[in-house]
């Protein structure tokens, strides 16, 4: 076996190979590129994080508008009541008329209002009480920017909400 000269001033805990020159320079032989997969590893998780936050931001404000619908179709399904029972000096709801009048009012709404995919009534629509409206709305959110991960969601992220409404009288 032949052994390897170290080159002069060199200590011995240093090797040929370092980065480093003796001198403390760097060698034009050493690693370069590290920061670069670095930094481009870090690129790529700021703009996943920041695709994650957006399509995260439009499903809440999906559900935040739906929200506010299911809110108006409520107060107007609790006004909703039987008029022959009105008539007698009861004031009464009934789901049938809740349901009749929610799907009503979700069917004269602004075409900007109701554009949600898969928008409708679901259940439990009806009357809790005589005086009480429940609507149930369904609807799918459709971010813009629904990456890969989200695959299994492709055709949206399925919404609920379900509101009350307390109507006059008593």
């Amino acid at each position: 076996m032949i052994a390897r000269a170290r080159p002069r001033g060199l200590s011995p805990d240093r090797h040929a190979d370092d980065q480093h020159a003796p001198d403390g320079e760097p060698t034009p032989d050493g690693e370069r590129g590290g920061i670069l997969v670095l930094t481009l590893g870090a690129l790529a998780v700021a703009a996943a994080l920041i695709v994650t936050i957006a399509v995260a931001s439009a499903v809440y404000l999906d559900r935040r508008d739906l929200l506010a619908l299911a809110d108006a179709t409520a107060a107007d399904a609790a006004a909703a009541i039987d008029t022959d029972s009105y008539y007698a000096g009861e004031i009464t709801l009934t789901d049938d008329a809740v349901r009749t009048a929610a799907r009503d009012f979700l069917a004269s709404a602004p075409v900007g209002v109701r554009d949600a995919p898969g928008l409708a009534v679901a259940d439990p629509t009806g009357a809790i009480d005589a005086t009480t409206a429940e609507v149930t709305l369904v609807a799918y959110s459709r971010p813009a920017w629904l990456p890969w991960a989200l695959a299994p969601w492709s055709d949206g992220i399925a919404l609920r909400v379900t509101v009350t409404a307390r109507g006059g009288g008593g």
